[in-house]
């Protein structure tokens, strides 16, 4: 698919796709448990607004299809404000980026992010509209509301939510946009930015500690992202050496983890898990400046 040159072909693609956007706020309205699977779904449509319409266009289409979701779910507004709308903010940065050949990684955690500021903007619209605290919610909901430390916990629940739906998404938009004829970057430019990006995680996570321990949290799920890629990547290019240091590694971590833990007041104690991923980026590092046959991941 070509993207669209004149202002009728623009005009033509963005009605069907506020169309598709309208139908899926019916179906949430209607059915809230599609609401699930429309939050992955609902992006699409802005992606390939973005991909295949001229930039000047983007508010033209945004404001369509919010007019005709308000319009169609007049009787339930909320549908249009608390899943159409953080959907078209982050299929469009799906969309920007991906128009721009950004590393999959770097997007997902970029709209991740996006997605946990529009989730606070959206807990605290509920809480304006319908006089109802989401935080206090989910904590019942977890049996985590009477832990004095859920003002730390809360913004990693919910950044470890937004990371999921970012992954599922970008796993169903990489599948559709292939079919026509769209490729989404899955290398990395510099295969060395991983380990070096969880290391970058270290000093915000030990000055969280200190001064606002939400952030060390906030920190870890971004540590371990950038930790697993780190293992994917160095994973095919094994060797019976590195089998051998990495499992060595793991086991000491064990113990290490055993000790600290103990050791490490409450809330703190739990950042430790992050030592049992810390060896893959070691090894990640140590297979790029001792061998020379590097590969990137795909």
């Amino acid at each position: 698919m070509k993207e669209k040159q004149t202002l009728i072909q623009n005009l033509a693609f963005m009605a069907l796709m506020a169309a598709i956007n309208m139908v899926f706020s019916l179906v949430a309205l209607f059915i809230p448990l599609a609401s699930l699977f429309l939050m992955i779904a609902l992006p699409m449509a802005s992606v390939m607004v973005v991909l295949v319409c001229k930039e000047k266009y983007y508010p033209i289409y945004a404001l369509a299809t919010l007019c005709l979701s308000f319009l169609a779910t007049f009787n339930g507004p909320e549908t249009t404000l608390f899943y159409l709308l953080p959907s078209l903010l982050s299929g469009f940065l799906f969309g920007f980026l991906i128009k721009r050949r950004i590393y999959s990684g770097w997007i997902i955690l970029a709209v991740s992010a996006l997605e946990l500021a529009m989730s606070y903007m959206t807990m605290l619209l509920i809480n304006v509209i319908y006089e109802t605290d989401m935080v206090a919610f989910f904590a019942r909901m977890f049996v985590m509301d009477q832990s004095p430390y859920i003002g730390v916990i809360m913004p990693t629940f919910f950044f470890v939510l937004a990371l999921a739906q970012s992954a599922f998404c970008f796993i169903v938009i990489q599948s559709e946009t292939k079919k026509f004829g769209f490729q989404v970057k899955t290398e990395v430019s510099n295969p060395k930015l991983l380990p070096w990006s969880a290391f970058a995680t270290l000093p915000l996570m030990v000055l969280g500690a200190f001064v606002a321990p939400w952030l060390s949290y906030l920190m870890l799920p971004c540590f371990i992202f950038f930790s697993i890629l780190s293992f994917i990547l160095v994973w095919p290019k094994r060797t019976q050496k590195l089998n051998i240091i990495w499992s060595i590694s793991e086991f000491l971590t064990l113990f290490l983890f055993a000790a600290v833990f103990d050791w490490v007041q409450a809330p703190l104690s739990l950042l430790f898990i992050g030592l049992f991923f810390l060896p893959s980026d070691v090894l990640c590092l140590l297979s790029f400046y001792f061998k020379t046959n590097t590969k990137t991941i795909k």
